[in-house]
């Protein structure tokens, strides 16, 4: 990777405290008026380790991560990141610390190439200030340069190069949604958000965001949390499994476990599904 003044561009992943789990939800609730999203969920992402979010439509998937990054408004409970308390704190605060997030619905600037989309997600650390822009020109333009070169080798990682000079509102559905990713890694962040990565792609394009999501994975070794509906991705990258249903833990445990369980397959077809008496099942 290119080198920003003798340390790695977008650094985030090189300060975490691995010791720490990245991610910890400690009986976090939301409500919006009267409306109860999530009731006293806990659930932990180490270090290094994919954890994938499942549910029926409704059951607080999206709003988990709002209230991980901040943006769900007021949440109680506990967020910390990497043993950093970041519980209703600022957004901005929140991802100048590391986290990164992609959406639903891929947010990029049409009439920006897709490099530049993917540079965005530099804005926050490619380590100049506007005074540097106005008397540090030498500055600006090398570690614009730098960060220019790192972009381009992360798109040719996940072999998206070939569209790099590309205006964003000529992609279709599914490279759009890779390059979110793609932004949203640009500055290796410490943990990612994945909000339904594969969401209204076909098979072939599924396969490339579960080829995408192993490769960011295996070189930079960012933990993720991932909603996801497709359990054939679920399955290819996950390692544990967070399942929730009506704001509630269903389950958790190792993904095949989880998957392969009796009560996964009641709770997510709704067989048994009992709001009053659910009992949480935890897989060791």
């Amino acid at each position: 990777m290119v080198v920003k003044d003798e340390q790695q561009f977008g650094s985030s992943t090189g300060s975490r405290d691995e010791s720490r789990n990245a991610i910890d939800v400690r009986a976090v609730s939301v409500s919006f008026g009267g409306v109860r999203a999530l009731t006293d969920v806990s659930a932990s992402v180490r270090a290094r380790e994919i954890v994938a979010v499942i549910g029926p439509n409704g059951a607080g998937k999206t709003t988990l991560l709002n209230a991980v990054c901040g943006v769900v408004g007021k949440s109680h409970g506990e967020v910390r990141h990497f043993g950093r308390d970041v519980t209703n704190a600022h957004p901005t605060r929140i991802a100048q610390g590391g986290l990164g997030r992609s959406f639903q619905d891929p947010r990029l600037i049409d009439s920006a190439t897709v490099l530049e989309n993917v540079l965005c997600g530099a804005h926050a650390t490619i380590g100049y200030s506007f005074a540097d822009q106005v008397l540090r020109r030498g500055k600006v333009g090398r570690l614009e340069r730098a960060a220019t070169a790192d972009a381009l080798e992360l798109l040719d990682l996940v072999s998206l190069g070939k569209v790099a000079h590309t205006e964003a509102g000529q992609l279709a559905y599914g490279p759009r949604k890779m390059v979110d990713i793609i932004r949203a890694t640009m500055s290796r962040p410490s943990t990612l958000l994945l909000d339904e990565p594969s969401s209204g792609l076909d098979l072939a394009e599924r396969a490339g965001v579960e080829r995408m999501l192993l490769t960011i994975h295996k070189e930079f070794g960012i933990p993720m949390l991932v909603v996801e509906h497709h359990m054939d991705l679920v399955r290819a990258v996950a390692d544990r499994v967070l399942g929730l249903v009506s704001g509630t833990v269903a389950m958790q445990g190792p993904t095949a476990t989880v998957l392969d369980s009796d009560e996964f397959r009641a709770t997510m077809t709704g067989d048994t599904v009992d709001t009053e008496q659910k009992v949480t099942k935890s897989y060791a």
